[in-house]
């Protein structure tokens, strides 16, 4: 306890007293506004009771309107100071599929409808959501966030994160094959796909399918396939938001005041770095999305287009043909209507017109969109003692203070059963030569294809894949359990290059090489230390033939030494018998 004592006293000595920072909101306020004009800092108060701190900084909402797509990803978080409360945020996501948070406010009490409409209300204010049919909401559910955002926003889009709707239907319904028919309904990009896998549902279990019949549950917020296409974004899963908890964690136990400045200073860093590594940047397309590219021309190698001499192009393929529209920019399968990336069938047909596929990308993808959204700065603000004063503003309370049980405060979140089981499966898999676990991780292998093998293709790859029936249904479990044993996920990317140096498996004739320069998984790496023991057996059988060539060779030149010592032995009989016949013919 004494110990306890003595860095509780030492961590006001640095941090100040949780409860005198409240009376210092004011002069917080007013300062952060003087410092960035333009932002909305509202302080929430019931008698001078302190209930909210709602910050939106002007450099953040004007970054979100130069060039973030339209969603926003809404969720709280338990705050582990001495008078408890909430974090509410309000995440988006920039150019790069990076997370870019706009608002954050701090509450005193739990979630609930008044507090989340008190939080979008000054949010519409911030970002001029005036007609919410361009906006799309991700949330988890929380309690009171699905009817402000109803009442507050009735016509703009509003998803739910499939995670959490699945651990709530796992409760009732368990089994591989329920989990794999759920989740691929939720990644079917058109509303055919998504009928089938409804019928397959109700034929396994029609419990299980009752159960999203629920009007808590409609099907436009939780599939790709009911997914409204303006905000160019499919997600399904409120990751955004984890990730900025996550991100703050180290600020969540402090008072409030160092709370908003840890949060401040780190998106003012955040900023400026990510200006400076897209300054440096070489390329068109975001990083990020460049890599999502590479991935589809894989994909693309399946299909086929049929042009028609207009901008309709029929695409032959894994699930039958599919309409590509040039000029719209769309695709039946949707994926291109819902990301604003090319898919595999309109990839092909980019290719096929010998179009540059950066001009098919959305602009919500490219460089310059980047650098308009880190172009904006969050400056510092002034010393505590610089701070001006606030008159006729009245005082700021604190709340009540909330018991806790002793001991060390938790920081991480509690995982799910699900993710629980998860990390028990990657701990087991842990390989025992350089320690990575089945997550994968990032090398470069050389492996030597000998010409009497034709190297592996991309059909090859995604054979499995396609035995689905579209792209979008993929089920990476099923496909792990597969016979390839191959993550499409984490696919390798093949190159053709001329060999640099000999290894200890290679021969000495010319090969293929075949680099592999992406996420290199457990699964994956099987099935290439299977391949390589191929290229290996061929390799030493080719050089044990070349060696018993080459003894046999050796044989044949000592046969033949052996026979060129006989002719010159019969020779030389040759000429004695040729001298004895001329002596005797000289007798």
């Amino acid at each position: 306890m004494k110990a306890w004592r003595a860095k509780r006293q030492a961590l006001k000595w640095v941090y100040g007293d949780e409860g005198a920072q409240y009376e210092k909101l004011l002069k917080y306020r007013a300062d952060l506004l003087n410092t960035n004009p333009g932002s909305n800092v509202e302080i929430w108060r019931d008698e001078s009771k302190f209930k909210g701190f709602y910050v939106c900084l002007a450099p953040l909402k004007e970054a979100f309107k130069s060039g973030c797509r339209p969603l926003i990803s809404l969720d709280g978080c338990w705050l582990k100071g001495t008078y408890g409360g909430n974090l509410l945020a309000a995440v988006a996501i920039d150019p790069n599929d990076c997370i870019f948070p706009v608002a954050y406010a701090v509450i005193a009490d739990v979630e609930s409808k008044e507090t989340w409409s008190w939080f979008l209300t000054n949010l519409g204010y911030d970002l001029e959501i005036t007609n919410s049919h361009h906006i799309a909401f991700m949330s988890d559910r929380q309690k009171g966030l699905i009817g402000a955002v109803k009442d507050l926003f009735p016509e703009a889009e509003h998803r739910n994160c499939v995670r959490h709707m699945y651990q709530n239907f796992r409760q009732k319904h368990k089994g591989k094959a329920l989990k794999d028919i759920v989740w691929n309904a939720t990644r079917a990009s058109n509303e055919v796909r998504f009928r089938i896998c409804m019928e397959r549902l109700e034929q396994e279990d029609r419990e299980a399918r009752k159960w999203f019949d629920h009007s808590e549950r409609p099907f436009q917020t939780w599939t790709r396939a009911l997914f409204k296409t303006h905000s160019r974004c499919d997600m399904l899963l409120n990751n955004l938001c984890e990730s900025f908890n996550r991100y703050i964690l180290d600020a969540r136990d402090k008072a409030i005041i160092t709370l908003l400045e840890m949060i401040k200073n780190k998106l003012m860093k955040r900023l400026y770095k990510k200006k400076e590594w897209i300054n440096k940047y070489q390329g068109l397309i975001c990083p990020k999305i460049e890599k999502k590219l590479n991935q589809i021309r894989l994909e693309a190698a399946l299909f086929r287009p049929n042009f028609s001499g207009g901008p309709k192009v029929s695409v032959e393929g894994p699930g039958g043909p599919f309409i590509v529209d040039m000029q719209k920019r769309s695709c039946t399968c949707r994926r291109w209507d819902l990301t604003g990336l090319p898919c595999p069938r309109a990839l092909v047909s980019i290719h096929g017109n010998c179009d540059s596929v950066e001009d098919y990308v959305n602009v919500y993808y490219k460089v310059e969109t980047f650098k308009n959204v880190y172009s904006h700065f969050i400056n510092p603000i002034n010393l505590e003692d610089n701070w001006p004063e606030v008159m006729n503003g009245g005082k700021v309370l604190p709340p009540k203070i909330v018991r806790k049980k002793r001991g060390k405060k938790p920081k991480l979140r509690r995982k799910e059963a699900e993710e629980l089981q998860k990390q028990k499966q990657a701990e087991a898999q842990r390989e025992s030569e350089n320690g990575h676990n089945a997550r994968g991780h990032y090398e470069y292998v050389n492996i030597v294809v000998p010409e009497t093998r034709q190297p592996f293709k991309t059909q090859d790859l995604v054979s499995e894949y396609v035995s689905w029936g579209n792209s979008n249904q993929f089920n990476h479990e099923t496909w792990n359990n597969s016979q390839l044993e191959v993550n499409l996920a984490n696919q390798s990317i093949i190159t053709q290059e001329s060999r640099q140096k000999s290894t200890g498996v290679e021969c000495i004739q010319d090969g293929v090489v075949v680099q592999v320069t992406d996420v290199v998984n457990v699964s994956d790496k099987g099935v290439d230390c299977v391949r390589v023991a191929w290229c290996a057996q061929d390799e030493t059988a080719d050089c044990v033939q070349g060696d018993r060539c080459a003894q046999d060779k050796s044989v044949d030149c000592v046969r033949g030494a052996r026979r060129a010592q006989d002719e010159s032995a019969n020779y030389v009989r040759g000429d004695q018998c040729a001298q004895d016949e001329s002596a005797h013919a000289g007798l």
